[in-house]
């Protein structure tokens, strides 16, 4: 007899297999009605903003398994999305989940690095085929067929960009008219046409701007500006306030100033060109181009690091420092 009990054991744990797991049946833009008659492609078209529905088939012992704040669509090996809807209904002896995602930022802290690097290794304006999948409780839900699906993903249309284009261009066509034509950045009683300072801050709020729009049109949404970038915006407009607030440095106009190129006029103290201008002008060129490089490979505001902001701050500290100081520029007389 306890020969018999091992074959025994084997046949009723044969008969007892695992049950079949959860399997994900279709996958399709939201805008589809279930009414939608024509055969649905497992390549699906998309863009960031819109939504995308999947359906999951459970039998009764496994769906209890399924957990709606736990599910999370995974697009190119990343966890990103919003799940906007979670719901079932019966079909035949299965439950029918349909499930809701917004391709979207998430709203959890530990998953929004995940979308910034999905997007990073995206192409602006070329469309792109992205494996997708579901996972339940950081588990892959298998597929009904062995064919994949996927998502084909575009950053931004070639009427996108084209309108990006025109308003950047928009912008620094009126902020030159107004520059060289109107005195925008002039400082009569220094008889200078272009201040430092007020370039400086000219300069950030352009970039601001410009990147504004180019975050908008990547991410669909309206985005937040970081802290430390409004401390950088913040630090050149307090130079171009305090420059004006110095004692003493609202000096006498200087006549020959005018004849001298924007640079000089940029860089000269009285007469002679100076170091600490030279200094700010140069730092705020660095940190310019940092911002405008991971703008565009993050396709969102950089969190910019607290030591350009500190560089910045030394910078123009020393500029408004060395206004206490500045030496009047000898005023030209006719003769």
């Amino acid at each position: 007899m306890s020969l018999w009990l091992p074959l025994v054991l084997l046949a009723s744990t044969a008969t007892s297999a695992a049950p079949s797991e959860c399997t994900i049946t279709q996958i399709r833009p939201s805008i589809m009605g279930d009414g939608d008659s024509k055969e649905l492609s497992r390549t699906i078209p998309v863009r960031i903003g819109e939504h995308l529905r999947v359906e999951v088939s459970c039998p009764p012992d496994e769906a209890k398994n399924i957990d709606c704040d736990n599910l999370q669509l995974l697009v190119s090996g990343f966890k990103v999305g919003r799940t906007d809807g979670c719901y079932y209904d019966l079909e035949g002896s299965n439950k029918l989940y349909t499930l809701k995602f917004e391709l979207m930022e998430s709203n959890q802290e530990v998953l929004r690095r995940q979308w910034t690097d999905l997007l990073e290794g995206l192409k602006l304006t070329e469309s792109q085929i992205l494996p997708l999948q579901v996972l339940n409780n950081n588990e892959k839900l298998a597929l009904e067929e062995d064919k994949p699906f996927q998502i084909k993903m575009r950053l931004l249309s070639s009427m996108e960009v084209l309108g990006l284009i025109l308003a950047i261009a928009a912008l620094l066509f009126t902020s030159g008219y107004l520059v060289r034509k109107r005195g925008l950045l002039s400082v009569p009683e220094e008889g200078k046409s272009y201040s430092l300072a007020y370039l400086q801050m000219l300069l950030w709020f352009i970039l601001v701007m410009s990147g504004y729009l180019f975050v908008w049109l990547v991410r669909n949404e309206l985005p937040s500006i970081p802290t430390n970038l409004l401390t950088l915006m913040g630090i050149g407009t307090a130079t171009a306030v305090g420059k004006r607030m110095i004692p003493g440095s609202n000096t006498t106009a200087n006549e020959n100033m005018h004849a001298k190129s924007m640079m000089e006029q940029l860089l000269s103290q009285a007469q002679n060109l100076s170091v600490h201008r030279f200094q700010m002008l140069a730092s705020t060129a660095v940190i310019a181009v940092i911002y405008v490089v991971l703008l565009v490979q993050q396709r969102s505001f950089p969190d910019l690091d607290s030591t350009l902001l500190v560089l910045m701050g030394i910078s123009n500290g020393t500029y408004l420092g060395f206004k206490f100081k500045e030496p009047t520029p000898p005023a030209q007389h006719a003769s």
